[in-house]
């Protein structure tokens, strides 16, 4: 329609219509682009706004889960100074074996330190979020895990060496009764029901003793276990600052 309208201008030499026509086609063309970039500008701060919510449940996730293996570090690290202290003693356990060899199985728990950071890392490949604070508030997050994850790839060399000196029925016992998981909560039970004999605990407890390994790699492991849940305390203070940030910028969406 414009097209002939303008054709027909142009016959009759009407610069001034062929100028309005020129003109009303620039200003559609530039509306059209407008609202084009509206749209994808609202399409992309809905998904952002979607991505941020997700976020903020991960975040809050890992921050439960860290406070629940504050707990079950502090349990190892109790146990495996209780172990230490009997290895130090030098004495016999006789008839009262099998709370020192569940304290030695207790003191063996590992567990990895990582956080799932796969929300965010999808929103950094789409180039969300686009607050400054927020990125930066997040990534001190998961810098203070990372710092503190990597020392946990891979389990302590006295998880093996303990958990071979130890009989299977004994492994098996343990599991039934000496340990739990409630919620992805691991507990480690002190006062677990003793599933042999008091000759097999006093020759279990006889065998780790006699391991010339068990003292160097326990103390190096419980040296480490017992100083985790202060730097995780720490890693969750940055945890509820990246949850302050992001809800502070999903009030500003309302």
């Amino acid at each position: 329609m414009i097209l002939r309208r303008v054709i027909k201008h142009m016959k009759n030499q009407e610069w001034t219509a062929i100028a309005l026509d020129f003109l009303i086609v620039v200003i559609g063309v530039f509306v059209g682009l407008q609202v084009n970039n509206w749209n994808e500008a609202r399409t992309l701060k809905d998904r952002e706004t979607e991505l941020l919510t997700a976020l903020r449940t991960d975040i809050q996730l890992t921050l439960d889960a860290t406070q629940a293996k504050i707990l079950s570090f502090e349990q190892v690290g109790e146990a495996g100074a209780r172990a230490l202290a009997f290895l130090e003693n030098g004495q016999s356990c006789e008839d009262a074996c099998w709370p020192v060899v569940v304290d030695f199985f207790h003191a063996s728990q590992w567990q990895k330190l990582r956080l799932n950071r796969s929300t965010y890392d999808d929103m950094r490949r789409l180039g969300l979020p686009r607050s400054r604070e927020l990125i930066n508030a997040v990534e001190s997050y998961y810098t203070q895990n990372e710092s503190l994850a990597f020392t946990l790839d891979e389990a302590p060399d006295y998880r093996a060496i303990v958990r071979g000196l130890i009989p299977l029925a004994i492994h098996v016992a343990y599991w039934v009764g000496c340990f739990k998981v409630e919620v992805d909560i691991e507990s480690y039970l002190l006062d677990c029901p003793q599933a042999v004999s008091n000759e097999v605990a006093a020759q279990t407890a006889a065998a780790i003793t006699a391991e010339p390994r068990i003292k160097p790699t326990l103390t190096d492991w419980t040296g480490y276990v017992r100083s985790y849940p202060s730097a995780m305390n720490d890693e969750i203070g940055f945890g509820e600052k990246a949850i302050a940030v992001l809800d502070a910028e999903m009030e500003r969406r309302k």
